[in-house]
This record gives structure tokens, sequence and C-alpha cells, in this order.
């Protein structure tokens, strides 16, 4: 998941390793993981790795988890940002006509 370049990857990590515990389904070992990806077009890009209990049930608990995470953020305000471009426009050219 991506988040601003405004948020504090420590705190970043931390709160996913919180929604990884508290997640019933979510093994404790193997232990779940947090990888800070990379410095993306838009956002600071982390990847949480976790082991669930059950296998069948993998949709709903990464359902559950993104919610969750979601959640987190946004009470910790860290922003998920959205792509963003700049689009510059030159006046005047080859090819314009009245």
């Amino acid at each position: 998941m991506g988040v601003s370049y405004d948020s504090d990857p420590d705190e970043v990590e931390r709160l996913l390793y919180e929604v990884a515990k508290d997640h019933p389904m979510v093994l404790a070992n193997p232990t779940p993981f947090v990888y800070f990806v990379d410095f993306s077009d838009s956002a600071l890009t982390f990847e949480l790795r976790i082991f669930i209990r059950d296998v069948s049930k993998s949709l709903r608990v990464r359902t559950e988890v993104r919610k969750a995470i979601f959640k987190k953020f946004k009470a910790a305000n860290i922003e998920i940002p959205f792509p963003q471009r700049d689009l510059h426009i030159r006046t005047g050219g080859v090819g314009l006509s009245d």
C-alpha cells in the first residue's frame, strides 16, 4: 500500500504490525513482516506479509486486513494518496488554429 510522503515510515510500519497482530486468523509464527518497498511516484510504498491459519479464508482475511489498515491509517492521519500528475499546457504552437 502507498502512503503520503508526509508519513513517518516507522509509524506506518508499527501500525501495519499492529493490524497483523490484532487479526485472529494471522499466525504469530511465522511472524508477519513489513517491507518498505519503494519511493513511488505519488507515495511511499509498503508491503505487509502475513501467514494465516486457513488458506481457504484468504480472500476474507485480505479484505478484513485491508479494512483494518484503512481504519488505522485514518485514525493516525496517515493519508493514502491517489496518483497525481502535473499537466503543463503550452499556448500557441504549430497546428493550432482559431
